[in-house]
């Protein structure tokens, strides 16, 4: 038997159905577990929490999974804000410790 080298093989696994299929499912955990960190008690509505959802799709470089957030206080909820009165609320980091319980690796951009 002779092995040939397919040069396409890596373009070709970037946008197959399975990656994508297995990106999704990944995205999916991610998702589930930010939902279970997020809080929801008396002065939340919700929002934030019911807005996490998995998703995979095509992009120029092949299929990426991602997880959603769309609810529009994200950013502050992820990354921390100053009120007002000049206090800083830490971010509560909702969505990296979530990739980091799914073992995944996350880079700050």
């Amino acid at each position: 038997m002779r092995y040939r080298r397919n040069p396409a093989l890596a373009q070709q696994l970037r946008r197959s159905p399975d990656t994508a299929a297995a990106l999704l499912a990944k995205a999916n955990d991610v998702a589930d577990e930010a939902q279970s960190i997020a809080r929801r008690d008396a002065y939340d509505t919700g929002a934030y929490h019911d807005s996490i959802a998995g998703a995979a799709g095509a992009a120029s470089e092949g299929v990426i999974g991602r997880v959603n957030v769309t609810d529009f206080k994200a950013h502050w909820i992820e990354r921390g804000y100053t009120r007002q009165d000049g206090v800083h609320v830490p971010g509560k980091n909702i969505l990296r410790r979530a990739a980091d319980a799914a073992g995944l690796t996350t880079e700050r951009r």
